[in-house]
């Protein structure tokens, strides 16, 4: 077993992770291992957190989302195949909750105001600016749905354009240029903003 240690909101959190021929806290969480899916949980939850605060705006939405993404993976354990990685299938899962609340809201993104609320969208927050952050943020927020999508799946969480298509069922052609109209988009909303 190898131990990870992962900086999330100011904390150190650790997962212990299978080497090959062991069993897994994926693996164990199939079969049942409530202790396995807590772990996970922890390993997972500020990232599922912070997509659905991007998506939804609102911090209490956002975590009533990210709490139905994890009762979902448990309810849906034995189905889950280890095609890709555990935290691309939460993703997937988050996508599909935010889109159906953006949905039943139609309010278009809602912008989290509170700077607290803003440090938890970005992975490296402390390498940022609040100011740049907040500019960013509200950029987004001006941007379609379908462009700003992608934008934070690649560029905030980091997905390749395959992982990217494993997540929103999309093909790369599509991703490619939806990305690139909406990164034209956001710069022109950026300058505009200046």
């Amino acid at each position: 077993m190898l131990t990870v240690f992962t900086m999330t909101a100011g904390m150190t959190q650790s997962a212990t992770i299978a080497k090959p021929g062991e069993s897994g806290p994926v693996e164990r969480m199939r079969s049942g291992d409530r202790t396995a899916f807590s772990t996970l949980v922890k390993v997972h939850q500020q990232r599922i957190i912070a997509y659905c605060l991007r998506f939804l705006g609102e911090r209490e939405l956002a975590e009533d989302a990210a709490q139905e993404v994890f009762l979902t993976a448990w309810k849906e354990r034995r189905r889950y195949r280890d095609q890709g990685t555990f935290d691309r299938y939460l993703l997937t899962i988050a996508r599909n909750r935010c889109l159906a609340l953006h949905k039943k809201r139609r309010s278009g993104w809602a912008l989290a105001t509170r700077y607290a609320d803003l440090r938890a969208t970005v992975q490296r927050a402390d390498e940022f600016e609040p100011m740049v952050i907040l500019e960013l943020e509200t950029a987004l927020a001006k941007l379609s749905l379908k462009h700003r999508d992608l934008i934070v799946l690649r560029y905030l969480e980091g997905l390749s354009l395959d992982e990217i298509g494993e997540v929103t069922g999309l093909r790369a052609g599509t991703i490619k240029s939806r990305l690139n109209r909406g990164v034209a988009s956001l710069r022109k909303e950026l300058a505009n903003d200046q």
